[in-house]
């Protein structure tokens, strides 16, 4: 599996919406798993971070969860970390 990071613009008056991702934690089999959210209110962007087996799987996957993704990119996670 690999990690990829999607980005979204929001509000945070928009993060009432985002029980959406909850689904997204526990996805079905062909489905991108998340791993964690990061919000940063004063650029008013979100960050998602998957594991899965393709950028076309993260994006498939938060479609179905109602959330439409402004960029997904390759990233290698835990670089340097525990």
């Amino acid at each position: 599996m690999e990690h990829f990071l999607a980005e979204r613009y929001l509000t945070a008056h928009s993060l009432r919406v985002e029980p959406a991702i909850r689904a997204l934690r526990e996805p079905g089999p062909g489905h991108a798993r998340l791993l964690q959210t990061l919000f940063i209110p004063d650029d008013e962007v979100c960050f998602y971070l998957f594991e899965s087996e393709s950028a076309d799987q993260v994006e498939r996957t938060g479609l179905e969860a109602g959330l439409r993704f402004d960029r997904i990119l390759p990233v290698v996670a835990n670089c340097g970390g525990r």
